[in-house]
């Protein structure tokens, strides 16, 4: 019974599986394994993953771990950095990373950087993730030709249509894109024949510089199954055909008090036109319910033959436009505004809520 107690399991795993366990850990507590046995001293320079998705990562702590890596092949390179770098510094580390072959790259920078032009052009890296506050290259070749993953939390002075469509041009088999802008912009255009999913989120200060009469957005991604949008002070949303749009999740809110509100919501209405396809559905259209309710008896009936599921927030007076033209509608919540109640529904629709 002792013999079978004192028994280290865990050192008779072959390295390959140790150095696998070691990669869900950060690099930090990776390399504090080394002190275990004369067996464990390296083998946190084999994992095929550096993590650095702590506080307190420094300059010389990624060099020093760097210079002591013997790993041919790198999975993940994670970075969470809080302290200002050269441009010379954020490459050299991202060149690193290139040069085994990384498949997945996950920033976070806390000050303005400049992403240096060798991070779009890494013919391995499968799943992107950049989290920044500065400049992403507006001159250099865009190539990544496996990438299937990109999310970009953006802070860049620059406009979105002076980066995006070079972005999207050089990811010839990307399906999910993640964009969520922290700065105002004035057009933002995300054109792409092989995306399926795509997320949208703006979530910035509207006392920003640019006014918000003058923010687009522009959808044109036909193969799109999956769309999430959630976006402020736009004073237009434009989508080209959504055919194989299966889910939508749509937050349209405007704080524009001198925008054309009756324009704004003519422009909604073409756009929730687009989600004719959509099996599920969830749409926020709190603000302006009245003038969008009358765009939609102006305009033709928009019929949702497939809708199965509809979760709507805001007021009822569109609500019998969606029901008079869904006709295999099986589940309907509906979430009044605040403060609100449901006395201006239909009383014949009751019975299909899910409150």
């Amino acid at each position: 019974m002792e013999s079978v107690l004192s028994t280290d399991r865990l050192s008779d795993l072959p390295d390959s599986v140790v150095t696998h366990i070691l990669s869900f850990l950060t690099t930090k507590v990776s390399v504090r394994t080394s002190i275990l046995a004369r067996r464990w001293r390296y083998l946190w320079a084999y994992v095929p993953t550096l993590n650095f998705k702590y506080s307190g990562v420094n300059q010389d702590t990624l060099n020093r771990v760097m210079l002591l890596y013997k790993a041919e092949i790198m999975n993940i390179f994670s970075l969470y950095y809080e302290f200002n770098t050269s441009a010379y510094q954020l490459e050299t580390w991202f060149i690193f990373a290139v040069m085994r072959h990384v498949q997945k790259i996950d920033l976070c920078f806390r000050h303005e950087v400049d992403l240096p032009p060798c991070l779009f052009t890494c013919k391995t890296l499968v799943d992107l993730r950049v989290n920044f506050n500065g400049v992403i290259s507006m001159s250099g070749t865009v190539c990544l030709p496996r990438l299937k993953n990109l999310y970009l939390y953006c802070s860049s002075q620059y406009e979105p249509d002076e980066y995006l469509p070079r972005i999207l041009s050089g990811c010839p088999v990307l399906e999910d894109l993640t964009l969520v802008m922290f700065t105002m912009f004035a057009s933002c255009t995300i054109s792409s024949p092989v995306i399926k999913r795509l997320t949208f989120h703006s979530d910035y200060d509207d006392t920003r510089s640019v006014s918000n009469s003058k923010c687009r957005l522009v959808i044109n991604t036909p193969a799109l199954t999956y769309l999430n949008v959630e976006h402020e002070a736009c004073s237009s949303i434009k989508s080209g055909a959504l055919t194989s749009l299966t889910e939508a999740n749509i937050n349209l809110y405007n704080s524009d008090k001198k925008q054309d509100h009756f324009r704004y919501s003519a422009s909604l209405v073409e756009f929730i036109d687009m989600l004719r396809n959509v099996k599920c559905l969830r749409l926020n259209l709190q603000i302006y319910a009245e003038i969008i309710d009358s765009v939609f008896s102006a305009s033709m009936a928009i019929r949702f033959c497939n809708l199965i599921k509809l979760e709507l927030t805001g007021h009822c007076w569109f609500l019998s436009k969606f029901l008079q033209n869904a006709d295999n509608l099986q589940i309907l919540i509906l979430k009044e505004k605040a403060g609100r109640n449901l006395n201006k529904c239909p009383h014949a629709y009751y019975h299909v809520l899910k409150l």
